[in-house]
């Protein structure tokens, strides 16, 4: 029987990022698209993070967080599932910045950041979270928070960060898979964005510009300093073109073309 075979995962990408009212920027992001096969069989990859501005290195926990997630997930076991994979590769980098923390700092705080990544793959979207940067899906004009904030009230005035790469030796990285889906659009903040501008707002400003992603970014970047944002500003919004999804023929024929397993 004729098919159409299945399509790997595409995507159009926005960006853009400011100081604000900081000297300095300790916001980091990208996305990843490999060639093939692995962008088939691994998928795309993206992220952002926020070096914590309180630490002494926030830039170098954020860079570091991102470019490790971007680059070593493609280095694993192609056998390996996504959440494996991904798990093996942020326990690496959360130990690394501890372990630097505490030798050229002293400190828990050393190299601190939040992190919110993200795998496209075979129609599906593999989200892992620590910290208060945020990934949101936009679908159909309804925007919805695909992490929770890990925050903690220390008084009635000041709540800080209860998660967060860097801070202790091991972390609980939040996972959750979604169904995605051509059209699908995923933002990605940072707090000194969705702090200062309510959720409704930025599904707004990223539906007015669709068709021009940086375009849209710098919007919500600009209305979130128009509000009074003291922080970094970032935004990075995702737009699937085709989700990776394999129509069934496909997948029948590739689960046909696999050797029976063994006896029990």
């Amino acid at each position: 029987m004729p098919h159409t075979p299945s399509k790997p995962p595409a995507v159009r990408i926005g960006q853009h990022s400011e100081a604000g009212q900081k000297d300095t920027n300790d916001d980091s992001y990208g996305v990843m698209t490999p060639e093939m096969p692995l962008l088939e069989t691994k998928g795309i990859a993206m992220a952002i993070a926020d070096g914590m501005s309180t630490s002494e290195a926030g830039k170098e926990a954020s860079e570091t967080c991102v470019k490790s997630f971007l680059m070593d997930y493609y280095a694993t076991h192609e056998s390996w599932t996504v959440k494996t994979s991904v798990g093996r590769v942020l326990t690496a980098v959360n130990r690394w910045l501890y372990s630097q923390g505490q030798a050229q700092y002293l400190s828990d705080r050393g190299l601190v950041t939040t992190f919110a990544g993200m795998i496209l793959k075979s129609g599906s979207a593999h989200i892992f979270h620590a910290g208060d940067s945020r990934i949101y899906l936009l679908r159909n004009g309804a925007i919805k928070a695909l992490t929770r904030d890990h925050r903690a009230w220390l008084t009635r005035d000041q709540e800080v960060l209860s998660r967060a790469f860097g801070i202790d030796p091991q972390l609980n990285v939040d996972y959750k898979n979604i169904p995605a889906y051509r059209d699908d659009v995923f933002i990605f903040t940072t707090d000194g964005i969705h702090d200062y501008i309510s959720n409704k707002e930025i599904a707004a400003h990223a539906s007015s510009s669709l068709d021009d992603l940086d375009k849209a970014c710098k919007i919500i970047v600009k209305a979130a300093y128009d509000k009074g944002s003291h922080d970094n500003i970032t935004c990075q919004i995702i737009a699937v073109e085709e989700s990776g999804l394999e129509d069934e023929n496909a997948h029948q024929q590739k689960l046909g073309g696999l050797p029976f397993p063994p006896r029990p």
